[in-house]
C-alpha cells in the first residue's frame, strides 16, 4: 500500500513514546497505546475490501480494558 512507510514510521514513533512517557510520568499518570490494523468503518469509507479490517468493537474493547485496568507504558493491538 502506498504510504505504508510514512505510517509504519509514524506508529513506531507513537508506540516508542508512550513506552518512554510512562517511565517518566507520576505514578497516577498512564500512557498506554491501543493500535488496531484498519478499522473496517475507514476501509468502507474509502471503498477498500472491509474484509481485511478489525471491526470497530474490537477497538471498543481495547480502549475499555486500557481504561479498566492498570497498565501502564503498552501498546494493545485491537484485533
Amino acid at each position: 500500500m502506498i504510504g505504508s512507510t510514512a505510517i509504519s514510521l509514524v506508529n513506531s514513533a507513537i508506540e516508542g513514546f508512550a513506552r518512554a512517557a510512562a517511565l517518566e510520568m507520576p505514578r497516577h499518570i498512564r500512557i498506554n497505546v491501543v493500535s488496531p490494523n484498519w478499522v473496517v468503518d475507514t476501509l468502507k469509507a474509502f471503498n477498500m475490501d472491509p474484509s481485511i479490517g478489525t471491526p470497530v468493537e474490537a477497538v471498543v474493547r481495547a480502549y475499555v480494558q486500557v481504561l479498566e485496568t492498570a497498565m501502564n507504558g503498552e501498546v494493545l493491538d485491537a484485533i
